[in-house]
């Protein structure tokens, strides 16, 4: 791996990390015949022009305005189900959005791009990648040779005019033909070339040299400015992408940048401190990408495009990789994916495209991309798909929770047809109504939510939903106690409730019973809590459908072996509210018996290191409570005796599981071990708190395979570093 320099320039550059090093060759120079992007055609119906709107409408928010109401997942989500409607004709695919006139409403000035500043082709998936592959093949069958990849860095895309070596103008996208000029922001505050680096290159600077990329910003100095608006009490913004527009599209650019304004509490400050770092250096930054030297490609081969662009003084993404086959590419891609929370900059996939710009040339273009070029996303995180209904669910705590059913989509490798929506306040502030359009998130890749309702794309149609005043099981009447949005059935004999404490007892204590077990066990009326689970007999559960000896024999003796669990997954299997895995076992370790914790009291329970005073009063309203103590002698009598633990831990020992506790880490690089997901569970468990990006208040980096920027920012505050080995040691239970 190389790390390429930069010469100085106006204004001087900061470094932004580690480069790798690009396979060169060299082919034919290409003329590509280009076609204009056309307009977005209404609908033929009412709901198709309510969709082709609302797909207008978010794509002037993000290309003009600089922000968005919903998220690129959600996005591409709507534009394909558009894409997919009955009358498909009327749907004509475009590129952004055009600029307003000049001057209207302050806007700025337009200015034309030639040749158009087209889209890609997304795909997300192996097989819709090799669906493209094919496609294309159909048209050219000699397309299996040299591919590009490359990051597809999640900015706001660009061209900057030079002529005689100086840059002249900068332009926003727009719709591809047309764009907005953004000159004067692009020269205060970002880290381009004023002048093309002198390399030899005298006849590209002779001439109008047209470079295309993407402004981007990185994730640390994303937080940077986040920090900074927070300070003045201002809004963070959602995505560095609405920062990038946002610092573009000011209309204060004829103001110097001394210029003051002032915040909510009427102090001033610099109207551009927002975007540059302690030195007055712009903290917005440029990927280039594709270079035209009057109107033509500035290179025979994308590889040999890259590396001018690098001579002539552009930053360029790092990573590039010429691979020899289609095959070899998806491989790289691949590569480039595991490595996407490493990446000192927001990417949101990889680019895939022929290395030989004149074959990609004479496979033209489609209304608004290039055909030799396509953008594999990373899957996605959200998605869009129909409410068809809601229904109310009784937790063992009593706690009712509406849950959405939704149209099956699949999302993230599953298949999703149910998500919660958390509680009854949420449900009210989404305004959720049967029929709507909502966009479904998977929380940490494992628990679907509905996250947002698509309101503009109603139709009159859609069904108010009512949440219920009592429990949908027992029909008690519902109570929503102090400080929680939640609302709960406090019926202890409540069905639903004896149902999911049954089903959380066996899930934690017996190896054998399952919930459809449970199911029928209450069905039939033989158990009304655990400790009749005990009382079971061979001929009562023979009288139930489809239970045999074999089976019946199976139950009992699970049974019996899970009547001495260890005292920690006792209280795990109890659901004691607060009481999870690992406060039952600092709790077990430290009060040895039932009958210890029966009598600890609250400050007691709070000398556990990691039991807060919250959880000691709710373990200590469990034990309190007639109705426990009475199961409790129930199991007793059954013979049923969680395993005494021999000693106490001291409180050395306690805090090995509380390693991390009041320390902000951040994860970088990749892990051999386990995913960043478990790593990230692993020291939240030990009372971490992790971080995306390094500052001065990070507390420790763990670094893994290619750690990237955040391990040079660790090491430029002075930071604790640890290895993954280190990070095993640290986080590893005592045997």
């Amino acid at each position: 791996m190389d790390r390429w320099t930069r010469a100085p320039r106006n204004p001087p550059m900061r470094p932004l990390g580690r480069m790798y090093g690009i396979t060169w060759t060299r082919r034919g120079v290409p003329r590509v015949p280009w076609v204009r992007a056309g307009g977005l055609g209404g609908g033929t119906d009412g709901v198709s022009q309510t969709w082709d709107g609302w797909l207008e409408r978010r794509r002037e928010e993000y290309y003009l305005e600089g922000r968005s109401k919903v998220s690129d997942d959600a996005y591409d989500a709507v534009e394909q189900k558009r894409r997919e409607a009955k009358d498909p004709n009327t749907w004509m695919e475009r590129v952004g959005a055009t600029p307003p006139e000049d001057g209207k409403d302050g806007n700025r000035k337009r200015v034309s791009h030639w040749p158009p500043m087209l889209s890609l082709t997304a795909v997300r998936t192996h097989g819709e990648l090799m669906e493209w592959k094919g496609r294309l093949a159909s048209i050219d069958p000699r397309t299996d040779q040299e591919w590009m990849v490359e990051p597809k860095v999640d900015g706001v895309a660009l061209r900057l005019l030079y002529n005689q070596g100086k840059l002249m103008e900068a332009a926003t996208r727009g719709d591809g033909t047309t764009g907005e000029d953004v000159t004067k922001s692009v020269r205060k505050r970002m880290q381009v070339p004023w002048q093309l680096r002198n390399n030899g290159a005298q006849k590209e600077q002779a001439r109008a040299v047209d470079v295309r990329g993407e402004a981007f910003l990185t994730k640390e100095d994303f937080v940077t400015i986040n920090e900074k608006r927070a300070q003045r009490k201002q809004p963070p913004f959602a995505h560095a992408r609405n920062a990038i527009s946002g610092a573009l599209r000011r209309l204060d650019d004829d103001v110097e940048l001394q210029t003051t304004q002032a915040d909510e509490e009427g102090k001033m400050h610099k109207a551009d401190e927002d975007f540059v770092d302690e030195n007055g250096q712009p903290l917005l930054r440029f990927s280039a990408y594709a270079l035209y030297l009057d109107g033509s490609h500035g290179a025979p081969t994308q590889a040999e495009m890259l590396h001018a662009l690098h001579e002539l003084g552009f930053y360029v993404s790092p990573g590039m990789v010429c691979c020899t086959s289609f095959e070899e590419a998806i491989e790289a891609a691949k590569e480039w994916m595991a490595r996407r929370e490493s990446i000192a900059f927001d990417v949101d996939g990889v680019v895939i495209k022929l290395n030989d710009l004149e074959a990609a040339g004479k496979l033209g273009n489609t209304t608004t991309a290039p055909r030799a070029s396509v953008a594999w996303k990373f899957a996605a995180r959200e998605t869009v798909t129909t409410l068809l209904d809601v229904c109310f669910t009784v937790g063992r705590t009593g706690r009712v929770v509406p849950n959405a059913v939704l149209e099956p989509v699949e999302l993230a490798g599953a298949c999703i047809k149910h998500a919660t929506l958390h509680n009854f306040k949420k449900l009210e502030d989404l305004d959720a109504r049967v029929g709507d359009q909502v966009v479904v998130k998977r929380a940490g890749d494992v628990i679907p939510q509905v996250v947002q309702v698509l309101h503009e794309l109603r139709t009159g149609e859609e069904i108010v939903v009512t949440a219920p005043n009592s429990c949908p099981s027992c029909g008690e009447k519902l109570v929503r106690l102090d400080g929680e949005e939640l609302h709960r059935c406090i019926n202890n004999q409540c069905t639903a409730q004896q149902q999911r404490r049954l089903e959380h007892f066996v899930d934690s204590c017996v190896d054998g019973v399952g919930k459809g077990v449970i199911q029928d066990l209450l069905r039939e009326g033989l158990v009304k809590d655990v400790a009749d689970l005990y009382t079971l007999e061979a001929q009562q559960l023979e009288m139930l459908p489809g239970y045999g000896p074999r089976s019946v024999g199976l139950i009992l003796r699970a049974l019996e072996e899970s009547k001495k669990p260890e005292l920690s997954i006792f209280l795990t299997a109890l659901g004691i509210r607060y009481i999870g895995g690992q406060v039952s076992r600092l709790l077990a370790s430290r009060f040895s018996t039932v009958e210890a914790l029966q009598a600890a009291s609250v400050a007691e329970l709070s000398t556990v290191h990691g039991v807060g005073h919250v959880t000691a009063e709710s373990l200590r309203e469990w034990f309190q409570s007639s109705a426990n103590q009475a199961l409790l002698e129930k199991l007793l009598s059954v013979g049923f005796l969680p395993c005494r633990i021999a000693k106490e831990d001291t409180v050395d020992e306690q805090r090995q599981h509380f390693s991390f506790q009041g320390l902000s880490v951040v994860l970088t690089g990749t892990l051999q071990s386990f995913t960043r997901d478990q790593a990230k569970k692993l020291i939240e468990l030990r009372g971490g708190v992790t971080r995306l990006a390094v500052s001065r208040e990070t507390d420790l980096v763990v670094a893994g395979k290619n750690p990237g920027m955040k391990l040079e920012n660790a090491k430029r505050f002075n930071l604790r570093v640890l290895s993954e080995e280190e990070f095993l040691k640290l986080v590893q239970d005592r045997q």
